[in-house]
């Protein structure tokens, strides 16, 4: 009995955690086995009125994004251009009334047919006429979001607007520029640094040199990107020599080496070779291995001391591999996201 009775209280310790998993992953294989029908509504769909077509997209949309095809960036940029362009073919009777008034601003100031004022230029009376256009129609926006289905949206959109704008650029760029690579590389390593610095932060040190790690392998990666018939020649290993993504990080290492874009850095006590930095990286990268921790660095933890050294060969490799020619590339390929967003993969923006 006693036994019968502790199998029964392991099963429910086991199922409990794992009853969301079940539900989420039910969830995904139901999405994906009626995405082909959805997708079929939506081609029947064009035929219909612009609310139509919104409205099927959005189905599809949302459904993609349960089956995990889709980002939550990518979601709330497909979500909104189909709001736009049902907003745009919305009769709001405020917002007739503010453009026929800015219009009768313009006749009166003289203002050519093909004239504009400047954003933020003109009379004070047409500024506050532009203010509350603007206004109403992000209005309009938020309504329509609602309407077709994605309230949470709106509520972004309306709550916190550059984070909204944020997720719907990286959103665009995952739909039209998926082949611009030196950019995507450029973000990733942005995105490996703010990672760290946060993690170190929070004192989460393995995750903060693991991060660190990705930063430099990154650095490596770019550089080969910059020059990348020079890259190739210089590149060793089996994996066939045009597809640098596809190289590790030794590979990318030798190359850099090879082809004098890492030097070995002189101190007053001995010579850094590229060597021994790539075998630092390999070994911060490692800790996320905990085979290779079992057996290389048993009981070994990160900390603040071996955070700081990652953070210090990151600066060095920086300083090592770009000129200011190409620091200026890579600051303004890095520059789209100017603010950038934590949460850019979270899925706050489905609830």
């Amino acid at each position: 009995m006693k036994q019968m009775l502790g199998k029964r209280i392991h099963e429910r310790q086991v199922a409990a955690p794992l009853g969301p998993i079940i539900a989420t992953l039910h969830e995904r294989l139901l999405a994906s086995a009626v995405a082909p029908e959805f997708a079929e509504e939506t081609r029947r769909a064009r035929s219909g009125t612009r609310w139509e077509r919104a409205t099927a997209t959005i189905k599809l949309i949302d459904l993609l994004r349960m089956a995990r095809k889709l980002s939550a960036a990518a979601r709330v940029f497909g979500v909104a251009q189909q709001c736009y362009a049902v907003a745009e073919e919305v009769e709001d009777e405020e917002l007739s009334g503010i453009a026929t008034a800015m219009h009768a601003i313009e006749q009166r100031e003289k203002l050519g047919e093909d004239e504009y004022w400047p954003l933020g230029q003109g009379p004070v009376d047409y500024q506050r006429l532009v203010k509350a256009y603007d206004a109403c129609q992000d209005r309009i926006f938020v309504r329509t979001f609602t309407d077709l289905g994605a309230p949470d949206l709106g509520r972004m959109f309306e709550a916190d607007h550059a984070r909204f704008e944020r997720l719907s650029e990286r959103g665009r760029r995952e739909f039209f520029h998926r082949d611009d690579t030196f950019e995507v590389v450029a973000d990733c390593l942005a995105h490996y640094l703010g990672e760290a610095e946060r993690a170190a932060r929070a004192q989460a040190f393995t995750a903060a040199v693991a991060m660190m790690g990705a930063a430099i392998e990154s650095l490596l990666l770019l550089r080969c990107l910059m020059s990348p018939d020079i890259a190739r020649r210089h590149v060793s290993g089996k994996t066939r020599r045009s597809d640098i993504l596809a190289r590790h990080l030794t590979d990318l290492n030798d190359a850099c080496d090879k082809a004098g874009w890492l030097r070995a850095i002189d101190t007053p006590y001995t010579t850094i070779l590229p060597s021994q930095l790539v075998a630092l990286v390999r070994d911060w990268r490692n800790v996320l291995h905990p085979g290779r921790q079992a057996r290389d660095s048993p009981w070994v933890l990160m900390d603040q001391e071996e955070y700081d050294l990652a953070h210090a060969v990151f600066v060095a490799t920086r300083a090592l591999l770009l000129s200011p020619r190409e620091e200026k590339r890579l600051r303004a390929a890095s520059s789209v996201f100017d603010a950038p967003d934590e949460r850019a993969c979270a899925d706050e923006g489905d609830s």
